[in-house]
């Protein structure tokens, strides 16, 4: 017979682990957002002006975008100042902020916020269609961001088109764009870029990317391993703006409720193993 307090013990790792596994479908649906998207670090930053010529009969799957930290919001009705960075899109903001209202590459009167920028200015985030004042300017705040607490973003336009830009994100949701096409993308234009590889990551991925065409390829094996090594070893090393860093938080958070939840439930069923199969030789041998 399995004593009380070892009964407990396995009731309270199962509930630790189903709870472990509900938050971690949780984090997984906000973080499962950036998994179809594809961005690169380019080597060299095109103006605002440039990136609207190379996104020519393109913007529909494609945004180069940049940021600029420490820019002066201001409310004049509140009479609040606050700092954010500054998000500047050439392309639909869908791309980069999945889950937030969207820019489009036309609209050059809107913003979106941050959180906490918004709450800094009005205090509160029930704010679309008021008005916020950057560099003796005035946008439209058409929408919060849930995600990210410090951002102003605007689309490009011509008020922003000597803006340095380096990043470049594209859809790769199926039948939109592979990673294949996207690079193709950049080398027809002449750009060049390191790609940001957050969706690793994401379920198997990882995983899939490192099996070789046939597992007893161990080179193939050494090669992958060391490709996914440098992929990670970039996203430690690059200076990642709020946006990134959220896709980063993101994924972490998913990753440790993941890991949680494996370790309960190990634990669980080793217990309950033991229980039933010692337990049965101790009854057996009592007799």
């Amino acid at each position: 017979m399995m004593r009380r307090g070892g009964f407990l013990w396995m009731a309270a790792c199962l509930a630790a682990a189903v709870l472990s596994g509900i938050w971690s479908l949780k984090a997984g649906t906000e973080a499962d957002s950036t998994e179809h998207y594809l961005t690169a670090d380019l080597s060299q930053p095109v103006t605002a002006a440039e990136a609207q010529k190379t996104l020519a009969g393109k913007q529909k799957c494609v945004t180069i975008w940049g940021a600029k930290e420490h820019i002066t919001l201001s409310q004049t009705e509140t009479g609040r100042e606050t700092e954010a960075e500054m998000l500047v899109l050439c392309g639909s903001s869908e791309w980069v902020l999945p889950g937030a209202a969207i820019l489009s590459p036309s609209d050059n009167r809107g913003c979106l916020l941050g959180k906490k920028t918004a709450e800094q200015l009005f205090g509160g985030t029930d704010i679309a269609g008021e008005k916020v004042e950057q560099g003796g300017q005035c946008w439209l705040v058409r929408g919060v961001i849930p995600n990210i607490s410090d951002a102003f973003v605007v689309e490009a336009g011509e008020r922003m088109s000597k803006m340095h830009l380096n990043r470049i994100t594209f859809s790769h949701r199926p039948q939109v764009l592979t990673r294949i096409r996207a690079q193709a993308f950049l080398d027809q234009r002449g750009l060049a870029g390191t790609w940001l590889r957050f969706d690793l990551a994401h379920g198997t991925r990882m995983f899939q990317e490192l099996l070789p065409g046939q597992w007893s390829d161990f080179s193939g094996w050494k090669s992958n391993w060391n490709t996914q090594q440098s992929a990670f070893s970039m996203l430690r090393r690059i200076h990642k703006n709020n946006i990134e860093l959220t896709w980063e938080s993101l994924l972490i958070k998913k990753l440790l409720w993941e890991l949680l939840a494996i370790i309960f439930f190990s634990i669980f069923l080793s217990k309950w193993i033991t229980n039933v199969f010692f337990g049965m030789d101790k009854e057996r041998m009592a007799y």
